[in-house]
């Protein structure tokens, strides 16, 4: 039972991530624009924008091996996020069911939360302005128990 559960929410994960990567480019200026509070740093929309409409921008703008969590693991340990095999993240909003939270610490760094509607899936990302700009320094996304 425990492996048919354990199973079921790779399924569900893996689901939720083509769901991220497949979905349509919203066209610029369009209902998509980025909900972050006024609050977040100088140039952080812009760069946040860019992020997920240019994959080589995306890719360039990713510190590697990318630090975080991932739901595949059975433990808590960490996940180190390679460049040969990450999967481009495109914008989501609340039109494709997402909640989405910016938290501003510092003039340096940005945590985005991103949760399904009924909160199955969620992801963590943090962004912190190093030296060549803002960069996604940590990545992480998990199931509900549910």
């Amino acid at each position: 039972m425990q492996k048919a559960l354990t199973m079921f929410r790779f399924a569900a994960l893996f689901a939720f991530t083509v769901l991220l990567g497949c979905r349509q480019n919203t066209s610029p200026g369009s209902d998509a624009a980025v909900t972050a509070p006024e609050s977040v740093p100088a140039g952080f929309v812009e760069f946040y924008e860019r992020f997920h409409a240019d994959t080589a921008y995306q890719v360039a703008h990713i510190v590697w091996p990318l630090a975080g969590k991932a739901t595949e693991t059975s433990d808590s340990a960490d996940t180190h996020w390679q460049r040969e095999t990450w999967r481009h993240h495109k914008r989501v909003t609340a039109a494709d069911g997402f909640a989405q939270d910016f938290q501003q610490l510092g003039e340096d760094l940005v945590i985005e939360r991103i949760a399904s509607a009924k909160g199955e899936y969620q992801l963590l990302r943090r962004f912190a302005r190093l030296s060549g700009g803002w960069h996604l320094i940590y990545y992480s996304e998990s199931l509900s128990a549910g």
